[in-house]
């Protein structure tokens, strides 16, 4: 069986887990990507992502709510409105169900699924703590682990994952945008095995350690801008970026953190290198061949989504996906698709 038949997951681990959203073609060429003077820092450190939601985002239900509005309403739906009132927090949301509780009246939800709108009516019941409550588990933030790949010294601006943050269940990649990053730090790490991708375990605070504001969430990574000088990628010199037909098969490197925050250099062969195709994040097949890393990690572990991908002192991509099937390998993007996502927006 080939490698590209096995089955994949994608490697940014979430408070609630991401799924890849499909590549879609972007709309200039490659050739129209400004890069032959474009120079950029090299990522690899370890960050925590939080991304606000565009409503309030339902994550379960209760079954003490009435029956045939648990019926109506699926995990992954989102409240855009209640009474009429568009919400942007989960408190906005507590706040009118008590005032619809208190005056013994049913409150009215304007939600949507996907592209499809709809609207449901829910009398708000007394819970065990005298609170009001309508049956429903959800929240207005998505927070994830993932790799930083690339930072621009010219207008520090950042790029980091490779691919798309999108809560489960939500079918549309726009409810789920702007937002912050802040360094984290790797506590520790479950190998991955056959059949089960590892995951790399690391805390962040969001209010402590940001390092900049998130202002695009796509198929290519999630974008933005740095709001303070970092003195750890100012140590750091730029490297030259290279386009998608210019990868070459062979030997290359990632650069991750495995432990706390420091960044280490790790053995890779690229495999294969799909320059031809449309934009995607499968455009590069990798092999980890870095015996440190195989020992640490079993290979591509959830978390590393971003790392960096060095061939010839050029940045050439990102780490994107593990095969389930065989942790050593995966799937990656190139930097050219990155940088024109990036500048398209």
């Amino acid at each position: 069986m080939s490698l590209k038949r096995f089955m994949l997951v994608i490697i940014i681990s979430c408070l609630a887990i991401a799924v890849p959203g499909l590549a879609t073609p972007l709309p200039t060429s490659a050739e129209e990507v400004k890069m032959e003077n474009l120079s950029l820092i090299p990522g690899g450190d370890s960050v925590g992502i939080e991304l606000n939601t565009n409503g309030v985002v339902i994550m379960g239900k209760n079954p003490e709510a009435p029956a045939g509005f648990l019926k109506k309403v699926k995990e992954g739906d989102i409240i855009k409105k209640a009474d009429g009132h568009s919400l942007s927090n989960v408190q906005q949301l507590s706040s009118i169900i008590q005032k619809a509780g208190k005056k013994e009246r049913p409150l009215s939800l304007e939600m949507t699924r996907g592209s499809d709108s709809f609207e449901a009516s829910v009398r708000p019941y007394q819970n065990e703590s005298s609170d009001y409550a309508i049956g429903l588990y959800v929240k207005d933030k998505i927070s994830g682990i993932g790799t930083l790949t690339f930072t621009n010294p010219k207008d520090d601006s950042f790029g980091a994952l490779g691919h798309v943050i999108r809560q489960p269940g939500i079918a549309n990649s726009k409810e789920v945008d702007e937002g912050t990053i802040a360094r984290s730090n790797v506590t520790s790490i479950r190998r991955g095995e056959e059949g089960m991708p590892g995951e790399k375990h690391a805390e962040f605070d969001v209010s402590s350690d940001k390092m900049g504001v998130v202002s695009i969430n796509s198929s290519f990574g999630v974008f933005g801008k740095l709001n303070k000088k970092d003195a750890k990628l100012e140590e750091r010199s730029a490297l030259p970026v290279k386009r998608a037909a210019d990868v070459k098969k062979g030997p290359a490197k990632i650069r991750t953190v495995v432990e706390g925050d420091k960044i280490e250099e790790y053995d890779i062969e690229i495999v294969e290198n799909n320059p031809d195709s449309k934009p995607s994040t499968k455009g590069l097949v990798i092999k980890i061949t870095d015996e440190r890393l195989l020992e640490q990690t079993g290979g591509i572990v959830q978390g590393m989504s971003g790392s960096p991908i060095i061939q010839d002192d050029h940045i050439v991509g990102a780490v994107t996906h593990v095969f389930v099937n065989d942790s050593t390998s995966g799937y990656g993007v190139h930097i050219e698709w990155m940088i024109e996502e990036s500048m398209n927006k």
